[in-house]
């Protein structure tokens, strides 16, 4: 879950301005996916103000901790308990980025959180995103990222997964927070 009020961009259509990664327009307030190492390496090494490992404790009880004063854009690809605490944290008019809803995929149906009248109640935004919307600035991607990568203005973590016949490991590996980053497999 990432909570991070980095402008107007993420809310916008594709043909938008790009979000600057190094543009900051507020406090940041990351929810780690795995463990305290990577809550670690969100703050100490990608800059992240605040990082919440769910694995220690109520994600609702830490999100209140690390943002008293609530969040205004929500962006998700977890769902379930990440999604709840983000509702309950949103302020009115805040934004929800939908992305994915990995934790609930491998149940037979989808559990949307208790707390989704919230939704009407704050007067919430729900937006669907995916890749593919944006596929008409694809062109631009590569000399954007080769300059924020070159500048460090974004840093891509890699967990590289060796061989083919752990294609499968690495594929999971990115459901279940095992890999950090981007996965690549190595032939």
């Amino acid at each position: 879950m990432l909570l991070r009020p980095i402008g107007p961009q993420l809310s916008r259509p594709p043909h938008a301005t790009p979000v600057d990664p190094s543009a900051r327009h507020g406090p940041a307030v990351t929810l780690a996916e795995a463990g305290r190492a990577k809550a670690r390496l969100l703050t100490d090494t990608l800059g992240f103000d605040t990082a919440i490992d769910y694995k220690q404790g109520n994600i609702a009880d830490q999100l209140r901790a690390a943002a008293p004063d609530g969040i205004d854009v929500y962006f998700d690809n977890v769902g379930g308990d990440h999604l709840a605490a983000a509702l309950d944290a949103l302020h009115p008019r805040g934004r929800i980025l939908l992305c994915g809803l990995h934790s609930q995929y491998a149940r037979e149906h989808i559990r949307w959180p208790d707390n989704l009248p919230l939704v009407i109640g704050k007067a919430l935004r729900i937006t669907g995103v995916k890749v593919f919307d944006y596929a008409d600035r694809f062109s631009e991607f590569p000399a954007t990222m080769t300059e924020w990568l070159a500048t460090g203005a974004l840093t891509c973590p890699v967990t590289v997964t060796r061989h083919i016949e752990n294609a499968y490991r690495a594929l999971q590996s990115l459901s279940t927070g095992k890999n950090t980053g981007q996965a690549i497999v190595e032939l």
